[in-house]
């Protein structure tokens, strides 16, 4: 120690300057944390407009360099479909009825077109749909201020004037249900073991109603793990050279409790984030439309949800904890009205309803108008803590899509280690990770225009809620993210808050939940 602290003096002494590092700290104002969750858009397909973009490169169709002054979508992506891989120039689609292209695992493996090595060539979205060389259409419209604007603006403006990470993927190779569970419990495993041996729920549910433990007796899950015996089981699909395999499980019902229903971890199951906040005090909820579908992820949580059979013999969730802190009733936008009524919780996830997603097929044009009137409630907002700082002052807001939805975009699958080939249960890249989903910082201390260029998961936002609180670790895809999102807080102060209008404001979301209509999917593959 007197070694080290005489070098330091010495160089010091002779002039030599001393880089002093320092830990970024999130700022102390920040308390709240309102997880905004969008459905099946990449970065290529949903963000092509924005500006200033990295220099493209119209042969591989990765932008080079990717820097932090500048964002990284391609305007095309790759193609083998011919024999030969070549470039392909993404044309527009309507957000509104466009097509929906698969975004199941094997989808996943399609269009990563792994090599030798296990380097996804990003040639083969062909496979998911011939469409899926697409970017959304950005039409002129009128926003409910009578301004003319253009339909993906607040999306564009939240990105350009707050926080956009060029370098965002799903923690999972597959659509929505898995998707949400790593989103809330930084796994969709069954178990912790499980987890550890690279053994997760992979799918929607393809059969049957519900999903998690509200799913039916009956209904087919697909579990994905190493498979070490070189045969691919009958009735599974396999990959990397039958190393990896998907198989069906029908769902076993034993009294109340299916086979897809996570037990807590002294039942042999897992914690989810909500086993953190709870001993803490830090109050949660979790808004959606409805109870039962693969985006409300705490369904799958037995010591949440407590499945019970109604008097007609359908299950539901009866649990103290759903009934308190999962909000199904007015469609998810009672988290407007908990923001005008100065209840927002802690922690909050927020899932659209269908009408207002942005996964293609069927659903409308109102996404970018949702996301919009949440922000724009927290940043107008005259609530204060007891430190005297408004909603907008102590809230960091996270906007992320659940998948890739089938999209082409220019970034390889990012595989953790080892990967596959699987020669061990040691193999979380079996199923770790999939493609690059946008992600958008919004808060008072997030720097107009910063661009990110660190690696970033799901597991990132769980682990920024447990660092932001100290709450310690899950040990599932929190412990193995590189990061916690805090490099996006950077001001040492507030940013005031302008309005961002959109195509419709808060107003519509709440009345069209008023006046009961009815929820849909956002995701509509269940």
């Amino acid at each position: 120690m007197k070694f080290a602290a005489r070098i330091f003096f010495l160089l010091s002494f002779c002039g030599v300057a001393i880089a002093q590092t320092t830990t970024p700290t999130f700022p102390s104002a920040l308390k709240n944390v309102v997880v905004i969750v969008q459905e099946n858009r990449t970065p290529d397909n949903l963000f092509h407009f924005l500006t200033p973009l990295c220099t493209q490169n119209t042969t591989t169709c990765i932008p080079s360099p990717v820097t932090s002054s500048c964002y990284d979508v391609s305007n095309c992506g790759l193609s083998n479909q011919s024999g030969t891989v070549v470039p392909v120039t993404l044309t527009g689609v309507n957000m509104k009825g466009s097509v929906d292209p698969d975004h199941s695992h094997k989808g996943f493996i399609n269009m990563c077109d792994p090599n030798s090595s296990g380097v996804c060539q990003m040639d083969g979205a062909y496979h998911t749909s011939s469409n899926s060389y697409a970017f959304v259409n950005n039409p002129v419209v009128t926003n409910y201020d009578g301004s003319t604007g253009h339909l993906l603006d607040p999306y564009l403006t939240f990105a350009e004037t707050y926080g956009w990470a060029n370098f965002m993927y799903q923690t999972n190779q597959g659509p929505s249900y898995p998707a949400h569970q790593f989103l809330f419990s930084a796994t969709s495993a069954l178990s912790a073991t499980d987890d550890g041996n690279a053994t997760f729920v992979s799918e929607n549910f393809s059969s049957g109603t519900g999903s998690g433990c509200l799913a039916s007796s009956g209904s087919i899950g697909h579990i994905l793990s190493p498979n070490l015996t070189a045969t691919c089981p009958s009735g599974c699909n396999c990959f990397f050279g039958n190393t990896v395999q998907e198989c069906p499980v029908t769902n076993v019902l034993t009294g109340s409790v299916g086979s897809f229903c996570v037990l807590p971890p002294a039942s042999g199951g897992h914690k989810s984030i909500a086993a953190l906040l709870d001993p803490a005090g830090l109050s949660w909820k979790y808004y959606a439309p409805s109870a039962g579908s693969i985006w409300t992820a705490p369904n799958a949580i037995k010591n949440i949800c407590e499945p019970a059979f109604n008097t007609s013999g359908n299950l539901f969730c009866s649990g103290t904890e759903w009934n308190a802190k999962v909000d199904v009733a007015n469609l998810g936008t009672d988290i407007l009205t908990d923001i005008s009524s100065c209840n927002l919780s802690r922690v909050s996830w927020v899932i659209p309803n269908g009408t207002w997603s942005d996964h293609a097929g069927s659903t409308d044009i109102y996404g970018p108008s949702w996301v919009a009137a949440i922000i724009n409630a927290i940043g107008n907002s005259t609530c204060t803590d007891s430190s005297g700082n408004t909603y907008w002052q102590d809230t960091a807001i996270i906007v992320t899509w659940d998948d890739w939805g089938g999209w082409s975009d220019n970034q390889p699958a990012v595989f953790l280690q080892p990967q596959p080939p699987c020669t061990s249960d040691d193999c979380p890249g079996d199923y770790q990770y999939g493609f690059r989903v946008p992600l958008v910082v919004v808060s008072a201390w997030t720097p107009s225009g910063y661009i990110n260029n660190t690696t970033h998961d799901f597991g990132s936002i769980l682990r920024m809620i447990e660092d932001l609180n100290g709450l310690g670790r899950l040990g599932f895809a929190d412990s193995r993210a590189s990061s916690d999102l805090v490099n996006f807080f950077s001001r040492t102060t507030p940013r005031t808050y302008s309005t961002v209008v959109a195509v419709e404001p808060a107003s519509f979301f709440t009345g069209m939940a008023a006046s009961g209509v009815a929820s849909t999917a956002p995701d509509d593959d269940d």
